[in-house]
């Protein structure tokens, strides 16, 4: 089963973005910049991005390990919806999952 490692959040606002995600997460930014906000949760890493409707996200976007494929941080992330059986449809960017 493919690991699901990052969700990206498109947000309009993120200062009340952050602040929303902090409550429900317990926890402050790691990443916490004009353009983005990213908290770490055990080993989701949850990313706010303020630009992301502009790049054309129209909901969260996950991503997971690309097994075999290593990355600069040994594992590939690519989009849920490549890690998904081919007779599966993703719905909103997120594959059900084995």
């Amino acid at each position: 089963m493919p690991d699901i490692k990052t969700v990206l959040y498109p947000v309009k606002d993120l200062t009340a973005a952050k602040a929303v995600f902090g409550a429900l997460l317990g926890t402050d930014p790691v990443a916490d910049e004009p353009y983005y906000g990213g908290y770490q949760v055990g080993e989701m890493h949850i990313g706010l991005n303020p630009g992301g409707h502009a790049q054309g996200m129209t909901g969260p976007v996950a991503f997971c390990n690309a097994a075999g494929r290593p990355g600069p941080n040994g594992h590939q992330m690519i989009p849920s919806t490549a890690c998904c059986k081919s007779s599966e449809k993703p719905s909103d960017s997120l594959c059900r999952l084995p």
